[in-house]
């Protein structure tokens, strides 16, 4: 059975969290004169902006924009800081999964690294006592008489087939 994938469900959480936290910005910035005149340029902003593509996009020049007024203008920019704290919240959460993940990642690395140097460093002290155990000096191995005991040629039949060479 696979893990409650808790994080998937806590960034879930905040995400739904967030819709309502966007809304109550929405109200609050809209409260006070400030943040109201803030509020009417990013909408009037952002309307010149989509305006302009859109009269682009259809092949024109752009002579003037008429302005929007207050009202609008301050719904439409209470909307794009609602969405923009959402988005924020949204992208934040990815890019604390996409750096958790990065990390799991970078551990399993070291450990895989690790096994495989532990893996060569055997291999290379297997080696080595094969080499001193099997090698001989070139004199010893060109005359068999001096004691050591030659072995027999190794019979490959079928009943009796080794996976190691000696």
């Amino acid at each position: 059975m696979a893990p409650l994938p808790l994080a998937k469900l806590a960034s879930l959480f905040i995400k739904t969290l967030a819709k309502p936290a966007a809304k109550k910005i929405k109200l609050e910035c809209s409260r006070f004169e400030p943040t109201q005149n803030l509020l009417v340029g990013i909408g009037q902003a952002t309307h010149i902006v989509t305006s302009r593509m859109t009269i682009w996009s259809e092949g024109y020049t752009v002579r003037t924009i008429k302005p929007l007024q207050r009202d609008t203008a301050m719904t439409r920019g209470a909307e794009l800081v609602g969405e923009g704290f959402i988005f924020l919240v949204a992208g934040g959460l990815v890019v604390l999964e996409y750096n958790k993940k990065t990390d799991e990642d970078d551990k399993k690395k070291v450990v895989a690294k690790e096994k495989i140097e532990n893996m060569v460093a055997r291999i290379e002290a297997l080696e080595q006592r094969i080499k001193t155990k099997i090698e001989l000096p070139v004199e010893d191995s060109l005359q068999p008489s001096k004691g050591l005991p030659m072995d027999p040629p190794q019979d490959y039949s079928k009943s009796e087939r080794r996976w190691w060479p000696f």
